[in-house]
């Protein structure tokens, strides 16, 4: 009878752990002022908190790097749930801030951007962030995306094709057919779920449970695309299945734009656990467009 007692408490603190962890990370990831300038201090690198407007809401996005519309400007686009945080590496790394200059954005309804307001539409989502650029005096602007920012990236590339000169997609999730939508997505999207998850969780349920419609109103803008595009996934994704994702792409973007990567045996996290590969496929990104230059 005691040891029933103890799996049903362990049964009950195993979820109100969980909860509490997912509400310490969700608060974590809205990085207040105070933070954001605690880890550029600690990185010794000079940083640039601005806003944007977008139809009466605000977009708060990162800037490291070169102040100079002549250097290669990289957006860095998050997934969901996600925040600029997901890419302060990069924005700290002092070989990429000497190249370029380096925007990490917060998406709407993440971070500072209207924390725990939703914005399902992809092209929304995308508009929001072209309007960023429009404050910026920038040459040549190259993407950088993972997981749901992947298709956020194509619409802005097909949207932009004098400003967008390259894009990287990490492990995007392209393809409406093959969209997994498990059980949690179902629980945190429910009433219930709503009522206890923290405001990023609750914009990614929403994000979540709209994709497949919102994929499928840009599949067109695939095709449009100009500049290269370097899709880059790991054989062993399942929460962007590899399989699916890459026979998308190489199905609907143009043959001489689209280069592959895969990551042997790699999950959906390379941007964290392949960071230097990824580094990499920025650096031959920009090098490529250099080099298209000097044969002019």
């Amino acid at each position: 009878m005691k040891f029933l007692k103890y799996i049903v408490l362990l049964l009950i603190l195993i979820p109100v752990i969980a909860i509490v962890a997912i509400h310490l990370f969700a608060q974590s990831n809205k990085s207040s002022l105070d933070s954001i300038e605690a880890y550029f201090k600690g990185e010794s690198i000079a940083h640039y908190v601005g806003y944007a407007d977008y139809n009466g809401r605000t977009l708060r996005y990162i800037e490291t790097g070169q102040n100079d519309r002549n250097a290669p400007t990289i957006i860095f686009i998050h997934g969901a749930p996600g925040s600029w945080r997901d890419f302060k590496t990069y924005l700290s790394d002092p070989v990429l801030s000497h190249r370029c200059r380096l925007i990490a954005v917060d998406r709407l309804g993440y971070g500072g951007s209207d924390y725990g307001e939703s914005e399902p539409s992809l092209i929304e989502q995308a508009n929001a962030i072209i309007a960023i650029l429009k404050t910026k005096d920038t040459r040549e602007v190259f993407l950088v995306s993972h997981s749901y920012g992947g298709p956020i990236s194509g619409i802005i590339a097909s949207s932009l094709p004098e400003k967008i000169f390259g894009s990287l997609m990490i492990a995007p999730v392209n393809d409406p057919k093959s969209e997994p939508i498990k059980w949690y997505a179902h629980f945190t999207y429910s009433k219930l779920g709503k009522l206890l998850m923290p405001g990023m969780v609750d914009v990614a349920a929403d994000e979540k449970m709209a994709h497949i419609q919102e994929l499928e109103k840009i599949r067109s803008n695939w095709v449009q695309i100009q500049c290269p595009i370097i899709h880059y996934h790991g054989t062993k994704d399942v929460i962007a299945p590899s399989q699916e994702n890459l026979a998308f792409s190489q199905a609907h973007i143009k043959e001489e734009v689209l280069t592959i990567e895969k990551e042997i045996d790699g999950n959906h996290l390379l941007i964290w656990n392949q960071e230097e590969k990824v580094k990499q496929l920025i650096y031959k990104m920009i090098d490529y467009r250099a080099m298209q230059q000097l044969q002019r």
